[in-house]
């Protein structure tokens, strides 16, 4: 994927790349006009992903989860995730739990 994104996103990538395995998560970029951002998802499921903003403060990153839409939620039909938690603030430290918990452990 060539991606034209900011320099943060792209250090981003590289720095989870490193930590997690690059052949561990695959880029979703459903936001290619923001450079900013994009979203981390599980191999198997592209739905299942991690939106990353590195907009803000150096070193800090906003996350927001999102689950595959099984249409059990009349909030969310037609649409193809449902939403989960936003986190402000995170170092990349917790940065790389919550893909961990989010993308690789089922619940």
């Amino acid at each position: 994927m060539d991606l034209t994104k900011d320099a943060k996103i792209l250090k981003l990538i590289k720095d989870l790349s490193s930590e997690l395995g690059a052949k561990s998560f695959c880029l979703v970029d459903h936001w290619d006009a923001d450079l900013c951002a994009i979203g981390i998802a599980s191999v198997g499921n592209p739905h299942r992903l991690v939106y990353v903003s590195t907009y803000g403060e150096e070193d800090l990153f906003f996350a927001s989860t999102e689950f595959p839409n099984d249409d059990t939620d009349a909030n969310w039909k037609n649409h193809p995730y449902v939403p989960g938690d936003d986190i402000e603030n995170m170092t990349f430290e917790d940065l790389v739990l919550l893909i961990k918990k989010h993308l690789f452990e089922t619940s």
